[in-house]
């Protein structure tokens, strides 16, 4: 697991394997305001787009390829591209998910609609001949992906019913900072 740093002037990396390394290239490079709290050295995969987290498998000879959470991911990731946004509302007392779905694209008033099950995302599909999406493309469980705010919001719903963002949401802003910066994370 490592870190790739934004490309230089000649389109070259650098490949980054812990903190130590770096906190130095931060510091030469005065990047930002980037600290090393934005970036995550454990050896788990984050769930990004593919833009943002490359996932890689070794063989029994060193051979590295894409995994298959990878290309899941890529799968899970495509809805994005239309403008389609994911939230899931988290219960506070057990941190349970209670509801998920996903917002469609705004229509040309700029109005978005709700979805939470299946047949109606494909009924939209079919109806607004939206690219090649298909509903293998949306991930209906009541889950949290991950993904970075512009993409899945969290909301963590207290007892009186009111909603506000989680602590894992804005953990989740904070590690997407560095890939504002060009940063490129690396799962092997």
């Amino acid at each position: 697991m490592g870190y790739m740093s934004p490309p230089d002037s000649e389109g070259r990396r650098k490949r980054f394997a812990n903190k130590v390394e770096i906190e130095k290239y931060l510091k030469e490079t005065r990047m930002g305001n980037l600290q090393l709290d934005n970036f995550c050295l454990t050896r788990n995969v984050l769930g990004l787009s593919s833009e943002f987290e490359n996932i890689l498998l070794e063989d029994k000879e060193g051979l590295k390829f894409k995994s298959q959470e990878h290309l899941r991911i890529q799968r899970l990731m495509k809805p994005f591209q239309f403008g389609w946004l994911r939230r899931v509302t988290i219960r506070s007392s057990d941190q349970r998910v209670t509801s998920m779905s996903y917002i469609s694209p705004p229509d040309s008033e700029g109005r978005r609609k709700r979805f939470s099950i299946k047949i109606d995302i494909e009924k939209y599909l079919k109806e607004t001949r939206m690219g090649n999406l298909q509903l293998d493309n949306f991930c209906l469980t009541r889950n949290v992906l991950g993904l970075s705010s512009e993409f899945e919001n969290i909301l963590l719903e207290d007892k009186e019913g009111l909603k506000f963002k989680s602590q894992e949401h804005l953990r989740i802003q904070r590690l997407m900072k560095p890939f504002q910066f060009g940063w490129l994370r690396r799962v092997t």
